[in-house]
This record gives C-alpha cells, sequence and structure tokens, in this order.
C-alpha cells in the first residue's frame, strides 16, 4: 500500500522594501513560520539574506511560484508571479502613477491572491475584461497554523484592558484621527492600551495619549504575545478599508492570540467571521466608546462564550484563513494550470509545429546598426517563455 508524501511548497516572497520593517516585514516574517520553503528576495530577484541573485533561467525550476505582496511590485522574475490585492483601492487611485505603473504592474501579474473582498476582485475584473480569470487564489493578512495559540482565559495572567495597535496615519496628516476621540474616550475609561511607532518622520502620533504604551517589533511574533496578554482586542477600520469592503490584519491576529475581538461593523470582517466576532455600534465617538465598554464589560462576565467564539475562529483560522491552508491551496491550482498548459504545448502527441512572428522596433531614427545581421542573444529564452 503506498502512501502518497505530500508536496511542500517552495516559493519565493518579493519584498518591495527588504530593509524596511514596515507592515509588509512583518507579514513576511509571519508566512516564514509556515510549513512552507520560503525564500524571500527583492523584486529584482536577489535573496535577501544573502545578496545572491536567484533570477536566472532555471529559477522556475526550483521554486514553485513567487508572491508579490505589495501592489508596487513589477514582474521582473522569471517564474510565474502572484500579486496579492487587499489594499483599499482609493490606496491605488489616490497614486499619480496609478495608470502609467500600477496598472501595468496588475497586467503583468501571472494572477491574483484575493482575500475574500467582492468589491476589490470586481475591480481586477473590470481591469483584465475577456482575460479574467477566477482561478480560486486566495490569501489573507492572517497566521501561521503554528503561531495559533489556545485562549487563555485565567484571570490573573490577564491584564483588564483592551488592545490596541495602529499608526494613527490621520494624525500624521492632518492632525485629525479619526480614532482621536473614540481612544481618547476608552483612555478615559481606562479601558484601553495603545501599541504603534513612537515617531514617524517628525511626528509623534500618540504624544497625545496617556495610554500609549510603546512600540511592538515587526518580527511575525512580538505582536501576537503582546496581544495574548490582553482580555480583548480592538479593531478598527479606516474609512477607506470600509469603502472598499476589505480589512487589516488585526482580527486574524487577534484570534491567533487566543484573544476575543471588538471591531466596528465592517462587512468584510463579518463577511469571514460572522458573530464570532463582537461588533461595536454609534452614531458618534461617545456613543461607539459606550458600546465598546459595555462589549467589554459583557465578555468578561462571559468568559466562556469569549472562549467559544475564539475557539470556532481558531477553528476557520486552521481550515481556510491560516498561510499554509492558503499557500497549499494555491500550489494545487498552479499545479493544475501547469498541467493544463504542458497539455496544450505537447498537442496530445501531434507533431504540430508553432510559429512565433518575432518583430523589432528600434527607437533610434538614425541608428547605423545593420538590422539585418543583429542577433537576438536571448531569442531563445523569451520564445521557451511563451
Amino acid at each position: 500500500m503506498s502512501t502518497q508524501i505530500k508536496q511542500i511548497p517552495k516559493i519565493l516572497v518579493i519584498s518591495q522594501w527588504p530593509k524596511i520593517k514596515n507592515a509588509e516585514y512583518q507579514l513576511i516574517s509571519s508566512i516564514r513560520r509556515t510549513n512552507c520553503e520560503i525564500c524571500v528576495v527583492d523584486y529584482l530577484g536577489f535573496e535577501v539574506e544573502t545578496g545572491k541573485n536567484l533570477n536566472t533561467v532555471d529559477l522556475h525550476k526550483k521554486f514553485d511560484f513567487a508572491i508579490a505582496l505589495h501592489f508596487d511590485t513589477p514582474k521582473l522574475l522569471n517564474i510565474t508571479t502572484y500579486t496579492w490585492i487587499s489594499n483599499p483601492l482609493e490606496y491605488l487611485y489616490l497614486r499619480a502613477d496609478y495608470s502609467k505603473t500600477l496598472l501595468n504592474n496588475f497586467r503583468a501579474s501571472d494572477d491574483f491572491l484575493f482575500n475574500g473582498s467582492e468589491f476589490i476582485k470586481s475591480h481586477i475584473r473590470n481591469l483584465l475584461g475577456s482575460e479574467w480569470r477566477d482561478t480560486g487564489h486566495e490569501f489573507y493578512p492572517s497566521t501561521a497554523i503554528a503561531d495559533i495559540v489556545p485562549p487563555n482565559t485565567n484571570k490573573q495572567t490577564k491584564i483588564d484592558k483592551i488592545f490596541y495597535c495602529g499608526v494613527n496615519w490621520e494624525y500624521i496628516s492632518d492632525k485629525k484621527s479619526r480614532n482621536q476621540n473614540l481612544l481618547q474616550n476608552l483612555s478615559q475609561f481606562g479601558l484601553v492600551d495603545i501599541f504603534g511607532p513612537r515617531v514617524i518622520g517628525n511626528v509623534k502620533p500618540w504624544v497625545d495619549f496617556k495610554c500609549y504604551k510603546g512600540e511592538i517589533p515587526f518580527d511575525g511574533h512580538s505582536l501576537q504575545h503582546e496581544i495574548s496578554k490582553y482580555k480583548a482586542v480592538l479593531a478598527v477600520s479606516s474609512p477607506a478599508h470600509m469603502r472598499s469592503q476589505t480589512s487589516s490584519s488585526r482580527v486574524f491576529e487577534g484570534f491567533a492570540a487566543g484573544v476575543p475581538i471588538i471591531s466596528d461593523a465592517n462587512p468584510h470582517v463579518q463577511k469571514l467571521f460572522g458573530d464570532l466576532v463582537y461588533y461595536y455600534h454609534g452614531k458618534n465617538p461617545q456613543e461607539a466608546s459606550a458600546d465598546i465598554a459595555r462589549i467589554f464589560t459583557h465578555i468578561m462576565n462571559n468568559p466562556d462564550e469569549a472562549k467559544l467564539r475564539v475557539e470556532k475562529a481558531q477553528k476557520l483560522l486552521k481550515e481556510k484563513y491560516a498561510f499554509d491552508v492558503c499557500l497549499d491551496k494555491s500550489l494545487q491550482i498552479h499545479n493544475s494550470s501547469s498541467k493544463v498548459a504542458s497539455a496544450i504545448c505537447s498537442d496530445s502527441g501531434k507533431n504540430k509545429q508553432y510559429k512565433f512572428q518575432i518583430f523589432l522596433f528600434h527607437h533610434h531614427p538614425h541608428s547605423q546598426v545593420n538590422l539585418d545581421k543583429l542577433i537576438f542573444m536571448n531569442l531563445e529564452h523569451c520564445i521557451s517563455a511563451l
């Protein structure tokens, strides 16, 4: 009786800014904690750890595929590359180079990884037109299965406050934070501890908050460890996330750390986790903060209910949203597509010859190059790619 050995995904993860410790750095650090074979490269194909150039003609033989985690990343690697689309669309629209650069990046991508937002998926569908194919790739700002820890309801080891982590971009840009009054109210109630960058540029985004506790390293595990100390996590969506029906990683990270989630009524969160999340409401910051306080009291008084919600959410993570699950699924889709492509190329055994028309566009009107003697040194690789 033969036993089929599970194929371990061998994946290149492209880091757009490999030396900057930002949210992308945190995400990559978390992905590396999966059961997959992960190699991190910059967008030119140089391995981040060694500086070795991996972007050779044989790259596709050493790895299954590459993942680009940011819309700024161009398609330059000699391997099938999937682009993850999860950012609010206005982050793209507001870019001056949207039509000249970002659209080209999208169109060059071999396929896309989606986070369950139909709104974002429809944008790519409209962008590609007749070329659109929903192949089923999914990827979420989640966690590795190995980093999911069971909920801890021991009151002696928990901080009786709500955990919040953010950048406070609005304060940096116009001195008006969308959450300022909400978080200030929660601070006055003694309900929240805030974490985030101490300084961005020359601005201290949390200088007005006495409940600010400091920075958390972008290393893939410190954030979750800090979250696990608290009784609840607060997830607040930006208006841009709401409008694009997408969400950040906080809900996934909180559940992975074994902590119940209090969130605004983000449709994307509701779609992915349903009533496993506690949703707060309010027409203004005062009403919203009062509702958060009410929910937190309910969580404190009903630990068994909160624990059950977390356990069900962690089951969803392990079955659908965890990095390991998504990457395994993408490998299956990739292998299936590769088999179809191989079958087409082999033409079911028929000795069909393919013809390619090669055009040379010379952009220098007064060039002295003799085109009849011009040799295309990389023509063989171009045809192989076709």
